[in-house]
């Protein structure tokens, strides 16, 4: 039997209730991206939620950045450490644009993209974006065939 080596990711603190708008300037995100590189993680990741209510960040919830274009920038300032998308929510997205910046992205970091995919829980981020949250597990399954495909 083969050995593998495990593997770990760490995500940005974006994702911490107790973020400041200062973990999102580009220095942070440069600093954190180039330290988690150095310091050996194999991935580092941002989350996805482009419209959280009030309600739920006040609660505790997470920060919010654009996941494809801070992984993008992480990119730009890294060589060789993995940018996870953690998680992606496709259910809240066309699927042709999804599959266009996942290939994108994946492309001009050498292949460096994993996705990590989910079909969201949040009712009033769904609501926010237009999107029925009844059919997510549809949505999601359209979307990975159109992601296949394209």
């Amino acid at each position: 039997m083969k050995s593998q080596r495990m593997k770990f990711g760490v995500q940005h603190g974006i994702g911490d209730s107790r973020w400041t708008p200062a973990i999102i300037s580009p220095k942070e995100v440069r600093r954190f991206a180039v330290t988690a590189e150095q310091g050996g993680y194999d991935a580092i990741s941002f989350t996805d939620h482009p419209a959280p209510s009030n309600r739920w960040v006040e609660s505790g919830g997470e920060g919010v950045a654009d996941l494809f274009t801070s992984l993008g920038f992480c990119a730009a300032v890294t060589s060789k450490i993995k940018l996870l998308t953690y998680v992606l929510m496709p259910t809240y997205r066309n699927p042709f644009v999804t599959a266009h910046q996942a290939a994108t992205l994946d492309h001009l970091s050498e292949g460096r993209l994993i996705l990590g995919l989910g079909t969201g829980y949040l009712k009033s981020e769904f609501h926010a974006l237009g999107v029925d949250p009844d059919n997510r597990r549809a949505r999601f399954e359209e979307a990975m065939a159109v992601c296949k495909q394209v």
